[in-house]
């Protein structure tokens, strides 16, 4: 059986074609920035870029942005842990 966007995504159309954009980076200035209430959540086994570094950046930088790390999830943290709503709620219910 070949596997192919219908068995590995069958949410995709077969005639859609997944396309990968590279992550925006800001500059330390564009995150000191940012005026409204911001949630930056990152898998502790991310392999673009080092979760530690990026969370401990932000925590100099931004301190208004709000960053978390997720334990045992990497670049799939959405689908692989359940924590990630837990922290958006929370988020939302601390913001006025």
């Amino acid at each position: 059986m070949e596997v192919g966007l219908s068995v590995s995504m069958p949410f995709m159309p077969q005639s859609a074609s997944p396309v990968f954009v590279w992550p925006t980076l800001l500059t330390e200035d564009q995150w000191k920035s940012l005026r409204n209430p911001t949630l930056f959540i990152v898998g502790e086994n991310e392999k673009i870029y080092p979760a530690r570094k990026a969370v401990s950046r932000l925590r100099r930088v931004a301190p208004n942005v709000k960053a978390a790390m997720v334990s045992g999830v990497g670049h799939d943290l959405v689908v692989k842990s359940r924590e990630i709503g837990e922290l958006v709620l929370r988020f939302l219910a601390e913001e006025p």
